[in-house]
């Protein structure tokens, strides 16, 4: 209805007088424009989708939107995750929404441990110290239930920069199907995953996030960390891995 709308206004103006071609042209442009916008993002078809990839990284990248899974705004990058006493308002909602933190404790600062992360390059990640405090019970409210929350976190974002490896990550949903995988594969205990406190992405913009806990690389059960590229595989790790995916999917598969 909008196209045909616009459609008419141009037809209109270009038959009311020879000085309205311009505006009628710019009529046209808006309705050959609004189809393209339309196409690109109604189309199942590859060229769209990699258009709205392409949208996406260079114009909606690092702005805070609703997640799909969770509808909270959550933090795009590390430099927000820190930012004072925004950065521990939002681990405050995220921790609360997984249950991870009771009522009336919220999280008081959030401190960079400095620990240099040297796996992989598909998103922004660190690891923060956080501190805690209680809210004061006003009247009629009762006192916080005593919790143990996590002291760090792994925190995960997607790649920050305007790149061709944030756009790979984009068209392949790298950030979604992680996000989907901590809300709703690893909670089954089908394959072994570390704790996750938050996950979610947002379709609008194709950040994501994953918060975790700390996992102890070299501390028995656990391996110690290999870089997937720099480091050789071994033919354990890839037993691992086989024995794993053929987990999920014999679960799963429909």
């Amino acid at each position: 209805q909008v196209l045909l709308t616009l459609f008419q206004d141009s037809m209109a103006m270009s038959s009311t007088s020879s000085g309205a071609k311009i505006p009628s042209m710019l009529g046209w442009l808006v309705v050959l424009l609004l189809g393209v916008c339309a196409w690109v993002g109604y189309s199942a078809s590859p060229l769209a989708a990699l258009l709205r990839c392409v949208f996406r990284t260079v114009l909606m990248r690092g702005r805070r939107r609703r997640g799909a899974l969770s509808g909270i705004a959550f933090p795009v990058s590390v430099a927000q995750l820190l930012d004072g006493a925004s950065g521990a308002r939002d681990l405050t909602v995220m921790l609360r929404h997984s249950g991870a933190l009771a009522d009336g404790v919220v999280v008081a600062s959030v401190r960079d441990v400095n620990v240099a992360i040297r796996d992989g390059v598909k998103g922004d990640k660190v690891i923060v110290e956080l501190s805690y405090a209680r809210e004061p019970a006003g009247p009629g409210r009762a006192s916080p239930e005593e919790s143990t929350p996590p002291p760090r976190l792994f925190v995960k974002f997607g790649v920050p920069s305007c790149s061709a490896m944030r756009l790979l990550c984009d068209a392949s949903e790298v950030g979604r199907c992680e996000a989907e995988f901590y809300s709703r594969v690893a909670p089954l205990g089908l394959v072994a995953a570390p704790r996750c406190f938050f996950a979610d992405y947002a379709d609008a913009t194709g950040d994501s996030i994953v918060v975790t806990e700390v996992v102890p690389f070299g501390v028995a059960p656990v391996r110690p960390l290999r870089h997937r590229v720099r480091d050789a595989p071994l033919l354990e790790e890839q037993r691992l891995f086989a024995v794993a995916g053929a987990t999920l999917h014999a679960a799963l598969w429909r």
